[in-house]
């Protein structure tokens, strides 16, 4: 052990990427472990050899080199435990305290070993530990992984039938219903909806959604069917693995008829990370500079960006992402098509993390960026109020762009498009992730659902319509698809076990409380 060569810094530096993409391995495309992995342990390696040079010896700059990277990585928990130093103005004072103490501790640690000559092989060990332990961790879940089903893409018809309309199926993620966000978030929505009236669309009064998080409702609705109907090996299986689901919502059944009707299958996305839209012959999608991943693993380092370089802030990136999506949505009002379209847009707002006020002015929070919300929400440093403030603010000027984008679509010269506006979920102020207990359900699941149609379809939807059987009422009005509707019926999941699964229908249709 004495004498054996160091090779614990670049160990230590993979260490950080590995364990978060461990912790998050269903939610992160794999393609966006590679580059800060790679940096991080060429930043390692190079750090090494410059504190070697300093110091003579590989084996003190070893030590000096996995101490300074570890401390790296721990700047972000050092600065919210000690200092919740978000702004500029303490920071230089949590900077010189954070660098004074990695100096002693990296003094100390030569100092032992000076002493005991053994230390840098106690390091070795404890870095091929750590590198193993998560990737064997990313191993497992890798092999519990299942798959969704395996469609071959539907061809497109040759043509499509006369007068085809466009059709738009545009999710608000998270959007609350206007009863549920006047009890809750203390916000009074009816101006809003009752633009969409005036605008034509029918707005369910009583509606609400299939399931509570996002994966598993757009799954759901996009397939006209329930999740335990679809991965039916997975229902009441103890895995958060998403990637079936996800294989879904690329995939879906809905795209699918379109495409055997002779429609094009256009995908509008604001970047929910594993929503890839492989299949989609058409996407339309501003990709963000830099991942959710690199971002988490960025708050954790004296250079987050969201201090030290604006330019690259995820929050600056989701504003230009969301209004880069109402755009598309305008380029298409404006496009004549060839082929009908069917148009999904997922645009991910009002849901966290709130970047635009009432006005559109730029906003961000102390939580940092991420897709959190309800009890996850709180546990970054959140607050009821800084939820409600952020998101009823976001919700205002989503409203004044989705009517916008409404306008545009509406004034498309020929066959009237087909809208349909939904929430995937409630606004999950009052969700606990963990548990149905502590959950308001109906906060949660009451959605936003407005539908513009012809007469014939648009008759055919009601007040307390979920998501899954929007489809089945449409392909049986144009189509005469003949397709028996779902029961609406609503199922929660804690965020740790998405497929065990518990009826809350009859609880949701009690009144709101």
């Amino acid at each position: 052990m004495k004498k054996g060569f160091p090779i614990h810094p670049p160990l230590i530096a993979a260490f950080p990427i590995l364990s978060l993409y461990a912790a998050n391995y269903s939610r992160v495309p794999t393609t966006d472990l590679w580059r800060p992995l790679l940096l991080s342990i060429l930043g390692g390696v190079l750090l090494w050899g410059l504190l070697t040079a300093v110091l003579r010896d590989v084996r003190k700059g070893a030590i000096a080199a996995s101490t300074l990277i570890t401390m790296f990585f721990f700047f972000g928990d050092f600065n919210r435990t000690f200092f919740d130093a978000t702004y500029m103005g303490n920071r230089l004072q949590m900077e010189i305290v954070w660098g004074l103490l990695s100096v002693a501790i990296v003094l100390g640690l030569l100092r032992v070993q000076r002493k005991n000559p053994g230390f840098s092989g106690l390091l070795n060990i404890a870095g091929v530990f750590l590198v193993l332990t998560t990737a064997g961790t990313t191993l497992m879940r890798a092999l519990q992984t299942r798959g969704g089903p395996d469609r071959p893409r539907e061809a497109i018809a040759a043509k499509a039938p006369p007068n085809s309309p466009d059709i738009f199926y545009i999710i608000l993620d998270g959007y609350g219903r206007q009863d549920a966000l006047k009890k809750i978030m203390n916000f009074d929505n009816s101006e809003f909806i009752e633009a969409l009236r005036k605008r034509g669309f029918f707005v369910a009064e009583h509606s609400h959604s299939n399931y509570c998080q996002t994966e598993i409702s757009l799954s759901s609705s996009l397939n006209l069917d329930f999740a335990q109907n679809l991965l039916p090996k997975l229902a009441g299986q103890a895995t958060d693995d998403r990637s079936p689901l996800d294989k879904l919502i690329d995939a879906n059944k809905v795209a699918d008829f379109l495409r055997s009707k002779g429609y094009e299958y256009w995908a509008i996305s604001t970047g929910f990370p594993t929503f890839e839209f492989r299949t989609a012959d058409h996407l339309m999608h501003k990709r963000e500079p830099v991942s959710l991943l690199e971002s988490t693993l960025l708050d954790k380092t004296p250079i987050s960006i969201e201090s030290n370089a604006p330019a690259l802030s995820l929050f600056i990136e989701k504003r230009k992402t969301v209004l880069s999506a109402i755009d598309n949505i305008h380029q298409l009002a404006e496009q004549k098509a060839a082929r009908p379209r069917f148009v999904f847009a997922h645009i991910l707002a009002p849901h966290p993390p709130f970047v635009f006020g009432s006005n559109g002015e730029f906003t961000k929070s102390k939580t940092g960026y991420g897709l959190w919300d309800g009890s996850h929400y709180m546990a970054q440093g959140g607050s009821p109020a800084s939820y409600r403030n952020g998101y009823v603010g976001q919700l205002q000027y989503l409203n004044t762009l989705v009517l916008s984008a409404i306008d545009a679509l509406q004034k498309q010269p020929g066959v009237p498009p087909i809208i349909f506006i939904q929430g995937d979920h409630g606004s999950k102020l009052e969700l606990n992730q963990d548990s149905l207990e502590k959950t308001n359900i109906h906060e949660c699941f009451c959605n936003l659902a407005a539908f513009y149609a012809p007469a014939r379809i648009q008759s055919q939807f009601y007040d307390t319509i979920t998501p899954a059987n929007t489809f089945r009422i449409l392909f049986n009005g144009m189509f005469d698809a003949k397709l028996n509707l779902n029961p609406d019926a609503s199922y929660f999941s804690t965020w740790g076990h998405p497929y065990e699964f518990t009826d809350v229908t009859k609880k949701l249709a009690e009144s709101l409380p």
